[in-house]
């Protein structure tokens, strides 16, 4: 009877509140609108746990009362998006509670779903550059720092030392605060970072012919782990300034007479020895490290990129860097799993096993699909790549990376060869830089890179060729 009596009251209490129309505003940090995301995502097996709670929360949707807690202290950034939570949903979702110094609310996918629109979405209240700026980046997350009066642009390598996420306090200070905090750390370790060799200090003492060292220290002391992350964080974003800084101080893009002339094979038509400009030596590690490494760190960066529209303009540099203005289809040969070729196609999964299966018994799906069409706009997917994503004007150069399969255990994975229409987008062509000795090896793949999103108009799927099918 207890228990039933209990029961009762909990749904009367919830019954009340929700009669009331009272709501309070909350907000959500992500790249999208909020939505319930499963806890594995974050390696929190079986759920996200909390003392207030009875159990494990599998799945579900953080808001918070204050964005520029969550970013000092829980290192989570992205947009801002505002919302009107219901007192009810409040109540029953264990009520707004302080976790690690940041006021949060866990809504489970349960009662989420519940509340429907009821939780009124009011739209975005700023985007990720707006919630940095409107913290103050020489607070580092120590307590003892917190209340104590900062100096306009003060930095300090001491409290920058006990932050929980360093990255994004180094992402938010100006480019003047990281140069003093480098300056910090050239002083602490002179011989490493400066090239000084480390001086003894000494104290004169009667009797003594050099006195003592005033330090007990007789060298320099090794770069800890911890300021060896710091040091190459700062370095990181530091350089990202140094890009902007060449490309804006540029009026025109100049590289000289010849491109890349060094590198180039002696039977080149720009081979020399004429050295690289400063933007002609960025423009290299752009190219090569995305055609060698797959790297975006400078061919996504948007000056850069500029400086790339530049160069293709000028008649004495786009037989070499050059942007695609052709009208012919472009291909991308990908391996995924099953269940994420909505995503990538826009095709439901009617759709695609329709394409997939054939009328045999003994062999019930095709090694490679018809064509089938779709209209759908690829979005670039996560922050490594900057934005980008590689194409090929080759349709067999691109079929190779849909069709070899990566995982040969897996009964799910299956190969999607998109094709798109040019129109609309804007491409950097690889194909120039090919000549270049270091870079011939994949000129088979005929590349064109994307800057933004791309209009998918169709798709072929290859099953993996193997005895053992899907399901």
């Amino acid at each position: 009877m207890h228990l039933l009596r209990e029961y009762i009251r909990s749904l009367l209490t919830e019954k009340e509140l929700r009669g009331q129309k009272d709501k309070r505003i909350m907000y959500h940090i992500g790249k999208r609108p909020a939505s319930p995301k499963p806890a594995e995502r974050w390696g929190e097996k079986g759920g996200w746990t909390r003392s207030w709670m009875k159990g494990p929360v599998p799945s579900g949707v953080f808001l918070t009362p204050n964005p520029v807690d969550v970013v000092q202290h829980h290192g989570v950034s992205g947009n801002v998006y505002t919302y009107k939570v219901p007192e009810w949903v409040i109540d029953k979702a264990g009520g707004k509670q302080r976790y690690d110094h940041a006021g949060e609310l866990l809504i489970s996918q349960e009662i989420w779903e519940e509340a429907g629109d009821e939780i009124e979405f009011l739209g975005k209240k700023m985007g990720q550059k707006e919630l940095w700026d409107s913290v103050d980046s020489s607070w580092f997350g120590d307590r003892r720092y917190s209340n104590r009066k900062k100096k306009p642009g003060e930095v300090s390598i001491s409290s920058l030392a006990q932050t929980k996420h360093p990255e994004q306090a180094i992402k938010m200070m100006t480019d003047q605060e990281r140069g003093k905090a480098w300056e910090q750390f050239q002083e602490k370790y002179p011989g490493s970072l400066k090239g000084e060799p480390f001086e003894i200090e000494w104290e004169k003492v009667p009797g003594e012919r050099k006195g003592q060292p005033k330090s007990w220290r007789i060298g320099e002391p090794r770069i800890s782990k911890y300021d060896k992350n710091l040091i190459d964080l700062l370095q990181k974003h530091m350089k990202e300034s140094v890009i902007r800084e060449y490309v804006r101080t540029l009026l025109e893009v100049d590289l000289g007479d010849k491109v890349f002339a060094k590198k180039a094979p002696k039977d080149h038509p720009h081979h020399g020895d004429e050295e690289d400009t400063d933007i002609e030596g960025m423009l290299w590690s752009a190219f090569s490290n995305w055609i060698r490494r797959n790297n975006s760190e400078y061919l996504g960066n948007e000056d850069v990129q500029s400086a790339i529209r530049q160069a293709a303009d000028d008649p004495r540099y786009n037989d070499i860097i050059r942007m695609h203005a052709g009208s012919d289809k472009l291909y991308r040969g990908l391996r995924i799993a099953d269940w994420d070729v909505e995503k990538v196609t826009g095709l439901n999964d009617e759709q695609f096993w329709q394409a997939m299966q054939t009328t045999s018994k003994n062999r019930p799906f095709k090694p490679m699909s018809d064509f089938v069409e779709t209209s759908h706009e690829l979005q670039p997917w996560g922050p490594v790549k900057s934005g980008l994503t590689s194409w090929s004007t080759s349709k067999p150069g691109a079929e190779k990376f849909a069709s070899q399969q990566q995982d040969t255990k897996s009964t799910r994975e299956l190969g999607v060869l998109l094709v798109a229409e040019p129109a609309g987008g804007e491409f950097i062509d690889m194909r120039g830089l090919y000549g270049y000795d270091s870079l011939s090896r994949v000129s088979n793949e005929a590349e064109v890179v994307s800057i933004g999103p791309v209009r998918i108009t169709g798709a072929y799927f290859y099953q993996p060729d193997r005895k053992r099918w899907w399901h």
